[in-house]
């Protein structure tokens, strides 16, 4: 299921705040997901006053029901330890959920995520190959 949320965020160039829908997770089913992680338009953010495009990157899940693997995206570090209590939590209540799936987070620049992303849905091994 992807989760989206609503919050005020202020644009880098007017300072003017704007309510933003901010998507944490996005499963493969949402109308083209891999297309707007690719474009990175999870992360971008346009100001209603002045026009200003940002790119603002945040925690995100992207969930592949098909292929089966999930890419965390962490920028803070407490995004990482929150990545992995939500996992431990997972494998706790539903055990064996994530047997035959592939997980990963991504601590890095926003493309090495979508780099991760490309190498996955193309059926590669991801832990030997880089574009």
């Amino acid at each position: 299921m992807s989760k989206s949320f609503n919050r005020y965020v202020t644009c880098e160039k007017c300072e003017k705040s704007f309510n933003a829908n901010i998507y944490v997770s996005a499963n493969s089913d949402l109308e083209n997901a891999v297309e707007r992680v690719r474009s990175g338009e999870f992360m971008t953010f346009k100001c209603p006053h002045c026009g200003h495009v940002s790119f603002i990157p945040h925690a995100f899940l992207y969930n592949d029901l098909n292929d089966k693997f999930m890419i965390q995206f962490a920028v803070e570090k407490e995004d990482i330890y929150g990545f992995i209590a939500a996992k431990e939590d997972l494998n706790e209540k539903f055990p064996n959920i994530l047997n035959n799936q592939i997980y990963r987070l991504i601590t890095g620049p926003y493309p090495l995520f979508v780099e991760k992303l490309e190498i996955l849905k193309s059926n590669l091994n991801d832990k030997i190959i880089e574009f």
